[in-house]
């Protein structure tokens, strides 16, 4: 995945770039009648990088991010948590309804979702390292 940026400042070997996110509307050909509220706009976003190549002040960037990792983020955020939302219900219905419980599929989802709470807040701090 690359991103053109612009660099805004230098801080040591670090660099602000300020790049612009397309989102994924910005090719579809219906765009101009569609009633997503301008979700098909271009939003800046700033970031910090690593300047190795020694840019200065105004250079244009290209940046760069290996598919690999948009791939094990895409994992972490999506499909570990959607993972953990099916494990947890599914186990839980089948407990409840071992035991004949009452709302066996209530039971379900909110496992399931304290499952993905319980992922995102545990993970939280491991993340952020």
């Amino acid at each position: 995945m690359q991103q053109t940026a612009v660099v805004q400042s230098i801080e040591g070997n670090q660099a602000w770039v300020l790049g612009v996110r397309e989102s994924s509307c910005s090719s579809c050909a219906g765009k101009a009648s569609c009633a997503t509220l301008g979700s098909w706009n271009a939003k800046p976003v700033r970031m910090r990088v690593h300047n190795a190549m020694g840019a200065a002040v105004g250079d244009e960037v290209v940046v760069e991010v290996a598919d690999r990792f948009v791939l094990q983020a895409t994992w972490r955020l999506y499909g570990q948590p959607m993972l953990a939302f099916l494990l947890a219900g599914l186990a839980c219905r089948a407990v409840a309804a071992a035991f004949a419980l009452h709302d066996v599929d209530a039971l379900a989802a909110v496992a399931a979702i304290l499952a993905v709470a319980a992922y995102y807040l545990l993970g939280r701090h491991r993340w952020l390292a």
